[in-house]
């Protein structure tokens, strides 16, 4: 009775799994319905915010993928962009200024259109610290902008502007000029360049109206060593040179100009006033240093150097470093070697010969040069009798002056 009992029991629960299995298999069964919404329901919000346009299979996946991605995008920008704001907001303020970039150059990435309002205020910023002379301050920010955008042109000009708030006038040329090499577009290129001569005339104005013709020659050489054909400065540089009776430099810069149509009868009136000059005894200025006078002179035409006068010395002498950093050593000839009493006993030099050595126009052609290792000084060499024999010569030490004429045949 009891393994009939058991047998009835067996062949009932056979019969259910076999009426469930049925059941789920079937697609569309109310089981099967609840299980296919049971999986899906994570989606459901998605999709109904979905395009009216249906899309199926994987193309629906990848819809939902790019919808989710926007929307969180759209909330970390919202969330992210004020907070990093204020960030950079504080450490400017504390002018941790390299701090600052890293952080605006990570804003730049990501939302460019966001940080393009920051870049601007901070051009306006760094122009008000000039303003109030903050000069540390704004030397900092511009050097940890630059470093991170080192061809941004407008902070590049900020800090051509940093340098002439502080008067600093040579590194605020040298940068203007070096803004140029930042700028590919042609016309910008040339507005700028108009830029830098505009600073280069205001400049020489001011040492113009100073009558400081040193400064103005220092100048004029170097913005044509950056620009040589800004040909109103050689001009101005010839002016400079004839002022201060650097009668043969005048002539040299002045000269070439005469075939510049705007530039011709301006160059014709000071090569006449140089022609007048060369017919008087000149009166060459000198810098007294010590007990010893220095005058400046022209080697070959193109070489200033700076001698000590030295009335005792028969020869004309020049260190072996001047020689070697004017490339005479193309230039001149070699005659001989020499012996040389010096104070420190007698030492060998090489004697060489230059084409011409000029002061004021007073000039001697081929004209010989001692060149020694061993002379020590803070000027180029001596300048001996081998020239100042040549002229009548006096030596105003009132004056500080050296007057030169030439000797009566």
């Amino acid at each position: 009775m009891t393994r009939y009992f058991l047998f009835i029991l067996l062949a009932l629960s056979l019969t259910l799994n076999g009426y469930f299995y049925l059941r789920l298999q079937a697609p569309d069964s109310p089981a099967g319905k609840l299980f296919s919404s049971a999986t899906s329901a994570g989606n459901t919000q998605t999709l109904a915010t979905a395009n009216s346009k249906p899309a199926t299979g994987s193309n629906q996946n990848k819809s939902r993928q790019q919808t989710n991605a926007s929307a969180g995008t759209e909330i970390i920008a919202a969330n992210k962009i004020p907070g990093l704001l204020a960030q950079i907001k504080v450490l400017v303020q504390n002018e941790a200024y390299y701090d600052a970039l890293a952080l605006f150059v990570d804003l730049n990435q990501e939302y460019p259109a966001e940080a393009l309002p920051l870049r601007e205020s901070w051009l306006t910023y760094i122009d008000n610290l000039l303003s109030v002379k903050r000069f540390n301050s704004a030397e900092l920010f511009l050097q940890a902008y630059l470093h991170s955008y080192p061809d941004d042109v407008a902070f590049l000009s900020l800090q051509v502007d940093f340098f002439q708030a502080k008067r600093q006038v040579e590194q605020a040329i040298g940068h203007a000029y070096d803004l140029l090499y930042h700028i590919l577009d042609y016309q910008q290129k040339i507005d700028y360049l108009h830029a830098a001569r505009n600073r280069v005339t205001a400049e020489s104005e001011i040492l113009l109206q100073r009558q400081d013709w040193q400064a103005l020659a220092e100048l004029c050489q170097q913005v044509l060593a950056l620009d040589p054909e800004f040909y109103d400065i050689q001009l101005l540089l010839a002016r400079a040179e004839y002022e201060q009776d650097y009668l043969a430099a005048a002539e040299s810069n002045a000269r070439p100009l005469l075939e510049l149509p705007q530039l011709a009868s301006r160059a014709q009136s000071l090569l006449d006033k140089i022609n007048a000059a060369y017919d008087q005894p000149s009166r060459i200025p000198l810098i007294q240093e010590g007990e010893h006078y220095i005058v400046r002179g022209l080697i070959n035409r193109e070489h200033p150097v700076a001698l000590m006068l030295d009335t005792g010395a028969s020869i004309s002498l020049l260190s072996q470093d001047t020689f070697d950093l004017l490339g005479l050593a193309d230039q001149a000839g070699f005659v001989k070697t020499i012996r040389l009493n010096t104070a420190g006993g007698v030492i060998n030099a090489g004697l060489y010969r230059v084409s011409s050595f000029d002061i004021n126009g007073y000039t001697l052609e081929d004209m010989h040069f001692a060149v020694s290792p061993y002379f020590s000084s803070e000027h180029d060499g001596l300048l001996g009798m081998n020239y100042l024999g040549r002229f009548n010569f006096y030596i105003d030490q009132a004056d500080k002056s050296l007057k030169l004429e030439t000797k009566s045949p």
